[in-house]
């Protein structure tokens, strides 16, 4: 299964997953004007197996369900914000800092008609942010750019998160479901191909 998350590692790379660029966003308040920009997610391709994988068997379905938990090991988001608060503009740049943010994945393989599939990929935690800034900052642009993360920008990073991971899930099953098809109806020069497209 670790083998896997290599796997995803490298698709994730080469499909130019990490950094994934992040919508610009702006809110208006009642004295403060808030927007980011250039905004980037960086280290979806440091997820990894967090505990064990839990396997269920069917003898009636004769269907395997396959769950496991996974936890990304350095994931964070830049962005360049700009404060205007009452007539004075505030800009510079951020970082957060997203830690024990945590997903299940869960596969089944049916034995009946040899094919995987993606079950459901679910967020189980997700996590805390810590900001750091690239200047000094006065204490109430930190409380304002911190409300603003809180509210409106981690929604948004936990939705593109689901839809990558959902992503990544389900191609990695199309790769296995290729390499079985062709297991099943053997082609030698098919049969390797896939095989490199699974393990690269």
């Amino acid at each position: 299964m670790d083998r896997v998350f290599e796997n995803v590692h490298n698709f994730a790379i080469k499909s130019g997953l990490d950094p994934t660029p992040l919508q610009n966003l702006s809110q208006k308040f009642l004295t403060e004007h808030v927007t980011l920009k250039h905004g980037l997610l960086h280290g979806i391709s440091t997820l990894k197996r967090e505990k064990s994988v839990e396997l269920k068997y069917s003898h009636d379905k004769k269907i395997l369900t396959i769950e496991f938990p996974i936890v990304f090991s350095n994931l964070s988001f830049t962005y360049d914000y700009e404060l205007q608060l009452l007539l004075v503009k505030h800009t510079g740049g951020m970082t957060g800092l997203i830690k024990d943010f945590t997903m299940e994945i869960v596969l089944q393989f049916d034995f009946n008609t040899y094919q995987a599939a993606l079950l459901k990929s679910s967020v189980l935690k997700t996590g805390s942010i810590t900001l750091t800034f690239q200047k000094h900052i006065l204490d109430i642009v930190i409380n304002i750019l911190s409300n603003f993360v809180t509210l409106i920008l981690k929604p948004v990073i936990v939705l593109v998160i689901q839809g990558i991971v959902a992503a990544v899930g389900g191609k990695l099953v199309d790769v296995v479901n290729h390499v079985i098809d062709h297991i099943l109806h053997p082609n030698a020069t098919q049969i390797a191909y896939a095989a490199g497209a699974l393990l690269h």
